[in-house]
């Protein structure tokens, strides 16, 4: 156990993390990956519940970083929201793509640019119609 309640299983070098391991917070949220000097850095994994928030891909010096795919719970009637491809110091950035998968099971598909983890200039919002039809809208701002 680190001074902070942080449970740490995997490799130290001296008396730091550094290689593969699991850290879990008392408020639950885990994460099993790469550490470097006792930060997350490489590949990794990590669950936050209080956000029902999934992350998959790269770290750097302990900040999200690179390629990834990003899961969230929605709170408000179910589904989820998946964002795949970029971010840098942990905020989605660059081309990506954000699936919705509501409740019901309709899914709601939009491409495009994100600046700072909001979605920023031309896109492209894929939405299902009754009957099976799929409306596309490009040039979303």
């Amino acid at each position: 156990m680190l001074r902070n309640g942080t449970l740490y299983n995997g490799h130290f070098n001296m008396d730091t993390m550094w290689g593969y391991g699991t850290t879990t917070k008392l408020s639950g949220d885990r994460h099993t990956g790469y550490y470097c000097k006792g930060v997350r850095h490489g590949q990794g994994q990590s669950y936050k519940p209080s956000l029902k928030r999934y992350y998959s891909g790269s770290y750097l010096n302990g900040k999200e970083e690179g390629f990834c795919t990003i899961t969230r719970t929605l709170k408000e009637g179910g589904g989820t929201r998946q964002y795949m491809w970029y971010v840098s110091g942990g905020s989605r950035h660059g081309q990506g793509q954000q699936i919705e998968t509501t409740a019901t099971g309709q899914i709601i598909v939009f491409e495009g640019l994100w600046f700072n983890d909001q979605l920023s200039g031309q896109g492209r919002l894929t939405l299902p119609q009754p009957g099976g039809r799929t409306d596309v809208m490009r040039g979303i701002s």
